[in-house]
């Protein structure tokens, strides 16, 4: 083979070695040192390759050469088992970022239910806030162990990290150091292995939920985004989203920033209660007086109680609502709760959420308050079978009713600008 042939053949020689290992070969006077001059270059070469080759490989995997939109695979997905906690290191720095679509994955029981439909970040607002907002760092990872008094002990389709939290971009509880993280397993990121979609030594931007069952926290739209942190401090979402993918490829900096813009709206506390996100979603917010109680059946064999009311007040009327059932003051009407006990006094004064649906109005006790003698709102305590869920007012007693109006009116406000 000729030298040229040969340089191409390895693709990594520059001209200037060429050229010097021809001049070489064109000198010689004697056949051993043409032969002796030919085996010098083709060991230059070799050499040259040796220290060149690995150096452009390591920059074609390397996320800072790419594309914002195609990190690359530059490391296995757990590189080790475990990392140590170290309350020192809270520099927002993770790996290099995988590269892969929430939208790709699967597991063996399906996942299309698990999907939150997650499509900006005011979504995990506006649809029911996150117990808390941080970044973290995977510690390790272990399969969930779960524990049952009738069948034993099993493995599930599932796995737990240990993570520890670096920083808090906003939280509505106190949160620990360390957290223990529940999720499902997944695949089609990771070479064919199922995994929780998060590595050892990572960092990630994750919106939590306390899981009090199991003492675990729980990822909030982990299906429609996981935002990881690459060893750039950039930002990936590996979100079929467009809203999500804006961030890819900026510091982190520039989600937390976004996130603050939400976060710190003076409406923003009204919306994020419940009681915020029904006045926004989902029926009138009504005053009433109770003018009857009857029980019946209803057409389906369940026993149901009609409460005839006036309308004294309608407060507020949600901003999303699909009905054009509107109650004016003044209005008789009768309402039907699922509730074989009766919860409302006749004479007695409420404020409520009525659900226009077809066939009602219908009511619920957990959208139910008293109005006292004082102006002032209590409650309705549930019933037993009720025990799974809260009332909207409970955080609420002691407000007035004006109060709870203002409170409906700023939770729609922020609605407005930022979800609607």
């Amino acid at each position: 083979m000729k030298n040229e042939r040969l340089y191409a053949a390895i693709g990594a020689a520059d001209d200037e070695l060429l050229n010097r290992c021809e001049a070489e070969i064109k000198k010689p006077k004697f056949t051993w040192v043409k032969f002796g001059s030919l085996a010098a270059c083709a060991a230059a070469v070799l050499i040259f390759c040796i220290w060149a080759i690995p150096g452009l490989i390591s920059t074609q995997n390397n996320p800072t050469e790419n594309t914002p939109n195609n990190p690359t695979m530059n490391s296995p997905h757990n590189p080790t088992e475990r990392i140590p906690f170290d309350p020192n290191n809270n520099a927002i720095v993770g790996l290099p970022a995988l590269d892969f679509n929430l939208a790709d994955l699967h597991n063996s029981s399906g996942i299309e239910a698990d999907r939150m439909i997650r499509m900006r970040t005011t979504d995990f607002f506006s649809n029911g806030a996150p117990d808390t907002i941080v970044f973290v760092r995977v510690l390790d990872i272990e399969e969930w162990i779960y524990k049952d008094r009738d069948i034993g002990v099993y493995t599930s389709e599932r796995q737990t990290s240990t993570v520890q939290v670096i920083s808090t971009v906003w939280s509505g509880v106190d949160v620990p150091n360390t957290l223990s993280i529940m999720q499902s397993k997944y695949g089609g990121c990771c070479a064919g292995e199922e995994t929780n979609l998060i590595r050892v030594g990572g960092v990630y931007m994750l919106p939590l939920r306390y899981w009090e069952g199991d003492d675990v926290w729980i990822i909030d739209g982990d299906l429609d985004v996981l935002f990881e942190v690459d060893d750039q401090g950039r930002v990936w979402s590996h979100s079929a989203f467009e809203e999500f993918r804006r961030y890819d490829g900026k510091d982190w900096s520039v989600l937390v920033d976004s996130i603050a813009v939400i976060t710190s709206d003076v409406d923003f506390p009204a919306a994020i209660t419940m009681f915020g996100r029904i006045a926004n979603d989902w029926g009138r917010l009504t005053e009433v007086t109770i003018m009857s109680v009857t029980h019946s059946v209803s057409e389906y064999g369940y026993d149901q109680i009609e409460y005839g009311m006036r309308v004294d007040d309608v407060l507020s009327v949600a901003a999303t609502t699909w009905s054009s059932w509107q109650p004016e003051t003044g209005d008789e009407i009768i309402a039907i709760s699922h509730d074989s006990t009766a919860y409302l006094e006749q004479g007695g004064r409420y404020l409520m959420h009525l659900d226009p649906s077809e066939g009602g109005p219908y009511i619920e006790a957990a959208r139910v308050a008293r109005v006292n003698a004082d102006g002032t709102i209590t409650a309705i305590p549930l019933s037993v079978h009720d025990n799974w869920q809260k009332s909207v007012f409970s955080e609420f007693d002691g407000y007035t009713v004006a109060q709870m109006q203002e409170q409906a009116q700023r939770a729609k406000a922020w609605h407005e600008r930022f979800a609607n």
